[in-house]
């Protein structure tokens, strides 16, 4: 590496400038940068700097901050020393040769062997911070101050890219506050600087504290002191977070007192954006609290979610405890209340806070669901038996809504957690959702010592926690002179069996059928009974029902939905009611003579039939032999006409309790056998007025569901419209297959609302389809085309067919809705295992949503769109449609880029701040030319930023961006450097709005075929530039040769003055107040050294010695 000669580092040190006082930067750290990507560069070389020897300092600073040209601000070259700084402290020796005394080179083999701090003394002025042990730099340039440790850049850093390494470079001071105090208070480069007895109660702060969006709202002091026994504070959370915490002895270091963890005496839930923390006292003594949070916003490449790290630090001093201070009772999870669990599993209960205060026996909870989940629920209590805990749990579960009921049986605290389960995912278990804290102050006077130690844990096995057991309950109290009526049948008095009366042969009237009826019959299931008198008097005979439909109902409704084993007689007599129902167990007694029995003291009269049925065992094309497929049912004499009732094929496993499946017809195949020569199309009706689950099961004749690690059920496609059902069936290979077809209908008020089989085929594939078929593509539901959510959004298209077919390789389709909705689209293939984000662009306009597929290539993509209402605070997209795309045209598309799903597109905010686009508002641009106008209306004074990325590299293009700001319009001005992909983010936030958050509002992927216009970078745009001012003129100013004149035309409001400054020649501007232009000529001469910086200043206000930095133009 050959040095210049007449590069000397003293010369650097002359031509610096004298430094400003310090003073607060007017440039947050988010405004300079937006991600350590912004240095990958600058980083790359800082490592191959940090591999070489120099033989002398002047060597290593023309290393490290000369030779690389694309090195090229004040900004970059901080960046190089605080990296080398951080990299090669304690590391490794830079020289070859043993310094000289009173060198730089001296003094750096000090700090690397840790006899002095980190501090630095290259070309950027730097100036040295102390305090009694520590020491940082504060480094001006851009003309702020800005702050950064090498030294805990090192410590914490962990290689290039680290969080921490990254917090302590250019920390913003409200920051840095927290864990660093300068002797000297200007230096704390804050408005209001702190003293030392302030900075010394401040808690221990982590850098993940900041990363994690949290910020303090209560309790911002080092040492929590409890007030009788307990305290309480909140931690404000940004972005969705999830938190865990350590409470240990300062004195032993332990986590345990008495066996129990101290955590379990922390009560923490996090609502409504606060972390909530509520800490009871476990003995009096000193402790140390660390707290841990994850962002749940953020992903990490490795792991799929961030890590959970520290960002916290308490000391708690207890003086004194509260007698009523016990631990918290012991369940899964440290956090309390509904949480991103159950926003997973699309589960919503009414129930938002962690906490449930009651003074009654029983606690209900509602909870809302978007899909099928199966729940299970856990009660506990310290020192109480599960087993006898969760008798006190009652689920009443259907499709979109579960109710839980807890029966609690004394005053005290309990713990209900909440798992959950997805029908479709039954091998993986159920999963801990949410849990709730239960404090119930209700007391039973009747509840007896001896009542306490049934609860009480002993050192007795313990039944399993989750044994479905019910609680006994009383059943009605009868007088025993009241004997139960025995029908006795005269046979000769009972109607011939006849076929129905063609005036009752159409749809049956009301019956007096009713919800309480129905609630009814599901409480004595519910329930034991001692006896058959004090069951069937409780059923029946209670209500006072005279309606021998009604009570042939409640008896059927009853007997297919109760569960044999609940049965549990006190005695069972030879020929009795009780031996009858008891021999269901043991399969002795049929479902046929249980209900012949419950009609004769029931006073109706009943039949059994006997003869044969098609079952769950009979196969399609089966023959029936002697003794084979047996089956009884009952007929029941109603209103003089028999009436057929079969409880035992309501009860079958594949009806899972339903008394019966919506009706359907067949359309094309009435015949159990379908042969098949590649492709069979199959289809049912439905009435039109229903809407209807469908779903569907294949398999094949040796008896698996897949076919080389493929579901068969992916060769099928399902489509229901318009009261038809459409099946789609092109199996991969020669063979039979069983099909078999269920629905229920759409009611969610129906408590056995579960899918039912409607109908069973055998396919007969003789042939196979050349070239050989693929699965369907992988999309997230068996049924194509409008789902429920689809018109319960009150959404309507008139695209009829779930298939839509390419025009000239693109496809195009309309959603109309009643009011503006939030959509978002996925678009897969199964031959390409991701997604083709940005293949699917859609406008909005008003109430009319257009959607443009651009097939990828040839073949069939499956296309999902998810919507949501914005006006709701759901943070949920439901899936309302799916369609097949098809491509059958030889097409030559251009291949985006992979990118994140969901990142191409309008985002939640915009919305939300009442932004819209005015002129791009497809997310993909192709674009014959490098220069754009994306213009953005808004409805509030916004202040935008933006990021342009190259999108294979991740290079940086920032520079290339220019922001004007005029009447309500935001016009992004975008010449690009060269051709290619350009991922481009458009961020924004309200001028009021004085957070470092600076939501997302528009995301776009550019892809440039052809330079038309020179790429020259814009003016670096400062804060105050952005808050509503626009340039006419300059945009960009090309570098001089000679003495050149340049005209500014600029619009800046609120200033009082402004000014251009080209090294420190200030020319003022002229304002003309008709149009609020500010405007000048700025004479700008070229330099021997080069590097001509052109600031456009303002003042605002009266202080006219103040100016903000607004533009600065690099020549």
């Amino acid at each position: 590496m050959k040095i210049p000669p007449d590069f000397e580092p003293d010369t650097l040190l002359k031509n610096g400038l004298e430094s400003p006082p310090p003073k607060r930067p007017r440039t947050r750290k988010c405004d300079l940068y937006s991600g350590p990507s912004r240095f990958r560069h600058v980083d790359d070389h800082v490592n191959k700097v940090t591999a070489v020897n120099h033989k002398s300092f002047r060597g290593l600073l023309w290393h490290l901050l000369f030779c690389d040209k694309d090195i090229k601000s004040d900004l970059e070259r901080v960046r190089a020393i605080y990296r080398w700084t951080a990299a090669t402290g304690g590391v490794k020796q830079c020289f070859e040769n043993n310094p000289s005394a009173n060198t730089a080179e001296e003094y750096i083999t000090k700090f690397q062997s840790g006899k002095i701090s980190a501090c630095s003394n290259f070309a950027v002025a730097m100036h040295l911070r102390r305090t009694t042990l520590h020491c940082w730099n504060a480094v001006y340039f851009d003309g702020n101050w800005f702050l950064l440790d090498a030294k805990w850049g090192a410590i914490n850093g962990n290689n290039n890219t680290s969080e921490c390494s990254e917090f302590y470079f250019l920390t913003d001071p409200e920051q840095l506050q927290f864990s660093h105090w300068a002797e000297d208070p200007r230096w704390q480069l804050v408005d209001r600087p702190i003293a030392m007895n302030e900075f010394e109660n401040y808690p221990f702060v982590k850098p993940h504290f900041f990363r994690v969006g949290l910020n303090f709202i209560s309790n911002v002091k080092c040492v929590i002191e409890t007030r009788r026994g307990q305290v309480k504070w909140d931690i404000g959370v940004t972005h969705p977070a999830k938190f865990s915490y350590r409470l240990v002895s300062s004195d032993t270091g332990s986590d345990r007192i008495d066996g129990v963890l101290l955590k379990n005496f922390i009560f923490h839930e996090v609502q409504n954006g606060r972390a909530t923390f509520a800490l009871r006292s476990p003995a009096p003594g000193d402790y140390f609290l660390k707290i841990f949070a994850k962002s749940l916003h953020e992903r990490n490449g490795h792991t799929g979610y961030t890590r959970m790290l520290e960002v916290l630090e308490y000391r708690v001093q207890i003086s004194k405890t509260c007698i009523e201070d016990d631990p918290l009772p012991n369940c899964w999870d440290t956090t309390w209340g509904p949480g991103q669990r159950t926003d997973k599993f699309c589960l919503y209960p009414l129930q938002k806070r962690g906490l449930i205060t009651t003074d009654e026996k029983t606690v209900d909870i509602e909870i809302n669901k978007t899909r099928p989940v199966n729940i299970l629920c856990r009660l506990c209590r310290n020192g109480w038996k599960e087993s006898k805990l969760q008798k006190c749990i009652e689920i009443e579960d259907n499709d979109t809504k579960s109710f839980l009921t807890v029966t609690l049986p004394y005053a005290g605290e309990y713990g209900l957690e909440i798992y959950g389960c997805l029908p479709s995912r039954k091998t993986a278990g159920y999963h801990h959702v949410c849990q709730y804290l239960i404090s119930c102050s209700w007391r039973d006077e009747n509840f007896t010592h001896e009542d306490l130690e049934k609860y009480l844990e002993t050192t007795e096995t313990e039944d399993a926690v989750f044994e479905n057991k019910e609680l006994e309950i009383k059943p009605a109290i009868y007088s025993d002179s009241c004997q139960l009526p025995v029908l006795k049948i005269d046979e000769s008095s009972l109607p011939e069996p006849a076929p129905r009366p063609l005036d009752l042969m159409q749809a049956s009237p009301s019956i007096g059928w009713s919800l309480e009826l129905e609630d009814h019959v599901k409480s004595v299931c519910d329930r034991t009974y001692r006896s058959f008198d004090t069951l069937l008097r409780d059923l029946v005979f209670s209500r006072n029902i005279q309606n021998d439909t009604v009570k042939a109902r409640i008896l059927f409704q009853w007997l297919a939905t109760m569960k044999p084993q609940n049965l549990t007689f006190d005695s069972v007599d030879i020929g009795s009611p009780e031996e009858t129902l008891r021999g269901l167990q043991t399969q002795r007694t049929t479902y046929a003579m249980a209900y012949n029995t419950l009609c004769k003291y029931s006073g109706l009269v009943s039949k059994i039939i006997f003869g044969v049925a098609k079952g769950m065992d009979y196969k399609p094309g089966n023959t029936f032999t002697p003794g084979s497929n047996h089956h009884t049912w009952n007929a029941v004499l109603l209103n003089g006409v028999w009436e057929l009732v079969d409880t035992r094929f309501a009860k079958r496993p594949v009806l899972a309790g339903a008394t019966g499946g919506p009706r359907m017809d067949l359309l094309s195949h009435k015949l159990a056998y379908v042969h098949s020569t590649g492709k069979s199309i199959i289809e049912l009706k439905y009435p039109k007025s229903k809407r209807l689950h469908l779903t569907f099961s294949v398999i094949s004749d040796n008896g698996t569901e897949e076919y080389e690690g493929v579901k068969l059920v992916r060769y099928a496609m399902l489509e229901a419209n318009a009261g038809k059902v459409t099946f789609r069936l092109r199996f991969p290979v020669k063979g039979k297959y069983t099909f078999i077809v269920y629905a229920k209908e759409d009611n969610p008020n129906k408590s056995d609302n579960v899918f039912a089989q409607v109908c069973e085929y055998i396919i007969e594939q003789e042939d196979v389809l050349v070239p050989k078929p693929f699965p369907y593509p992988p999309c997230a539901y068996q049924s194509w085309g409008p789902g429920i959510a689809f018109y319960q959004f009150n959404l309507f298209t008139d695209t009829v067919s779930a298939v839509i077919k390419t025009k000239k390789g693109v496809a195009k389709f309309e959603i109309m809705s009643s009011k503006p909705m939030q959509f978002r689209t996925r678009l897969v293939q199964h031959q390409e295992t991701s997604e083709f984000e940005g293949y699917v662009t859609h406008k909005i306009q008003g109430n009319l949503t257009m959607f443009t597929i651009t097939a990828p290539s040839q073949g069939e993509f499956g296309l999902e769109i998810y919507a949501k209402d914005p006006d709701t605070e759901s943070k949920k997209m439901r899936h309302v449609a799916q369609y097949l795309i098809l491509c059958e045209e030889e097409i030559h598309t251009v291949q985006l880029p992979k990118l994140p799903s969901g990142l191409l597109g309008l985002q939640p905010m915009l919305v939300k701040y009442g932004v819209s686009t005015i002129t791009h508002s497809d997310p993909v641009i192709h674009t014959d030319t490098n220069y754009l106008e994306i213009r953005f209306g808004t409805s509030q004074n916004m202040r935008f930023t933006t990021s342009l990325f190259e999108t294979e590299t991740q290079a940086e293009y920032s520079e290339y961006v220019f922001i004007q700001s005029e009447m309500n319009v935001i016009t992004l001005l975008v010449c690009l450097p060269k051709t290619g992909f350009f991922t481009f983010c458009v961020h924004g936030n309200l001028l009021t709005d004085n957070s470092q958050q600076i939501p997302g509002l528009f995301n776009y992927l550019i892809h440039c075929n052809e330079m038309k216009v020179d790429a020259i970078p814009y003016p670096k745009q400062y804060g105050f530039w952005k808050e509503g001012c626009s340039m006419m003129k300059p945009l960009a100013i090309k570098p001089v040769l000679e003495t050149t004149v340049v005209p500014f035309k600029v619009r800046i409001p609120r200033a009082t003055i402004v000014a251009v400054v080209v090294d420190n020649d200030w020319t003022p501007l002229v304002l003309h107040p008709d149009s609020g232009v500010w405007e000048g000529d700025i004479h700008i001469e070229p330099t021997s050294q080069g590097g001509i910086k052109v600031v456009l200043v303002a003042s605002f206000g009266d202080d006219q010695s103040k100016y903000a930095t607004l533009l600065e133009y690099k020549l």
